[in-house]
């Protein structure tokens, strides 16, 4: 799952973050570059997640911290089909 994220821009609010998306299971995968808008610090991280109810767990997890918000979210594996990427196809020719 793509996260951005805001966070106050004070000590250990990363290391919170962290924190909360490890004790959910799930890991960070990787992180962007900050934005700073002013009191605020801007961020997109890729978490991996097991399931959508496990990523639901994550948001919640995070949501939860003060001075910390999910400003958006994806889910990565679904983003990448949209459009019709997907395809299915009959494995037996019918008729």
């Amino acid at each position: 799952m793509n996260m951005k994220v805001a966070m106050d821009n004070v000590p250990n609010t990363l290391g919170r973050l962290a924190t909360a998306i490890g004790e959910a299971g799930a890991n960070i995968m990787s992180m962007g570059g900050f934005d700073i808008k002013g009191d605020l610090l801007v961020d997109d991280i890729v978490v991996n997640c097991r399931e959508e109810s496990h990523a639901q767990a994550v948001l919640d997890a995070v949501n939860a911290l003060d001075g910390i918000r999910v400003i958006s979210w994806f889910d990565r594996t679904f983003d990448m089909h949209e459009g019709g990427k997907i395809e299915v196809l009959p494995l037996v020719s019918v008729g």
